[in-house]
């Protein structure tokens, strides 16, 4: 009886220390990554003005927007340089003559040294609004555009 003890607490630890190994070794950053860039209409003489979104975790529940003068896929830009949006909500954008809309539920900074061919309005809206627009894709009559 007591070998068989032994037996199963030795058969045991190793199960723990294989799991545990496993757990830090294995490459989870890549378990959901997806990015997406997307370049507005420019006008001559203006640097292009492109929104991008990663979202990335175990179940795609972390997600940061950008609207960066550069496409490159570097989400860690100084704040001073483009606008930031953190968390995992849904936003949207509306291009209207000079004016670029962005629809979102948390604003951002304006970046000091961002240059952009539109003047750059956040339009800042409470929970129950953004689910208006989202239910029966409200956001489409109105003519605004879903970042994904």
């Amino acid at each position: 009886m007591e070998k068989r003890r032994i037996f199963l607490l030795s058969i045991s630890i190793v199960v723990i220390l294989a799991a545990i190994a496993i757990y830090f070794n294995w490459d989870n950053k890549n378990d959901y990554f997806q990015t997406t860039i997307t370049k507005l209409p420019s006008k001559k003489g203006y640097p292009s003005v492109f929104i991008k979104r990663m979202v990335w975790g175990l179940t795609g529940d972390k997600q940061v927007i950008v609207i960066s003068n550069t496409d490159n896929k570097n989400f860690k830009a100084p704040k001073s340089n483009e606008y930031v949006y953190e968390g995992l909500f849904e936003m949207f954008y509306k291009i209207q003559r000079d004016t670029l809309f962005i629809y979102t539920l948390i604003s951002s900074p304006v970046p000091n040294k961002f240059s952009a061919p539109y003047k750059i309005v956040q339009v800042e809206l409470n929970n129950p609004e953004l689910m208006d627009l989202i239910e029966n894709d409200k956001y489409k009559q109105l003519g605004l555009i879903k970042i994904e």
